[in-house]
């Protein structure tokens, strides 16, 4: 008897069931995608809990329009808070979804800090460097107004999920570089290698959500024409080899997740830098496991390990940020 694609993985019984399916980066499922995640995010928004205001912020950039941010701050909270800077997921191309405003709106009021969701350009009408260079402008931008948004600039991270994790990963490499200190990167199943060379890009073909061919299209799309040899800095952040110096991480993969081998590679590769790595592999698990599942129990056991970590970071003694 042949096995199910369930039985042959171990998928956790919450995932069985999810969709598989092949995004085409390049035809009309992105749009019909995109206009439902917006239609779902307005008629949500009505029922949001009061606990955490949130506001919309417009940061100027040289090449278009301004970058539409939403700040999130936990009501009750008072004085000079920590901040974390979020990077959706999306594979580069889909918006963020309600499930991003309820992760953000949970970092905010479980660690008091303030979090700002970008909602930076996307692909493929925007490939790299626009998505990146939003993501880092709004870094700047956020540390420069520091004392306008109540932030302690000594207690900025960044983080963001899948290809936002991407974007946080590669932001926090530019941080350093430019001698900006963060505190913290928390990357979510993070996408670090368009060159999808390790055993889980290419065994993972036919698991729920996200697969092998969907991983290829998704790095196609954002890098575009640049020649596979000359891969701008920043873009693939897992592929940089002095990480001396990048803030303490928290790494989560998903056990049946084409980025699972780059994520664990690059948490690897921190440690050896001496960086202060925690790294969180999940068991029976499927990429954005946590934004499914009928028990959700692996979804709330990520979000302590998450919650623990922000918390971690965001009590450590001050870094001079002069």
């Amino acid at each position: 008897m042949k096995k199910s694609k369930e039985k042959q993985y171990d998928i956790h019984e919450d995932y069985q069931g999810l969709p598989r399916i092949t995004l085409n980066f390049f035809s009309v499922q992105i749009p019909i995608i995109n206009g439902l995640h917006a239609i779902i995010r307005k008629f949500s928004a009505l029922n949001l809990p009061k606990d955490v205001l949130s506001k919309t912020i417009k940061i100027d950039r040289e090449d278009g329009p301004p970058i539409k941010s939403i700040m999130f701050e936990p009501r009750d909270k008072q004085g000079k808070k920590p901040l974390l800077v979020y990077f959706h997921g999306g594979g580069f191309a889909i918006t963020y979804s309600k499930k991003h405003i309820e992760f953000c709106r949970k970092y905010a009021i479980q660690t008091g800090c303030s979090v700002m969701l970008v909602d930076y350009r996307l692909t493929p009408m925007n490939g790299f460097p626009k998505p990146f260079n939003d993501g880092y402008t709004s870094l700047e931008w956020a540390i420069s107004n520091a004392d306008t948004l109540n932030i302690d600039k000594s207690k900025i991270a960044v983080g963001g999920d899948s290809a936002g994790g991407c974007i946080a990963a590669g932001v926090a490499q530019k941080a350093l570089d430019n001698n900006l200190k963060l505190c913290g990167q928390l990357l979510v199943y993070p996408a670090l290698d368009y060159r999808c060379i390790t055993e889980s890009a290419n065994i993972y073909k036919d698991v729920p959500i996200w697969n092998s061919e969907s991983n290829r299209r998704m790095w196609k799309a954002y890098l575009g024409n640049s020649p596979l040899w000359a891969i701008p800095e920043y873009a693939s952040p897992g592929l940089r080899e002095n990480l001396l110096g990048l803030p303490d991480t928290y790494i989560e993969t998903a056990e049946f997740d084409p980025l699972r081998d780059e994520g664990k590679l690059y948490s690897e590769n921190l440690t050896s830098a001496n960086v202060d790595v925690t790294t969180n592999n999940t068991k029976r698990t499927v990429h954005g496991y946590d934004s499914w599942g009928k028990s959700n129990t692996y979804s709330q056991r990520a979000f302590i390990a998450r919650i623990e970590f922000l918390k971690k970071i965001f009590s450590k003694p001050l870094i001079d940020q002069s």
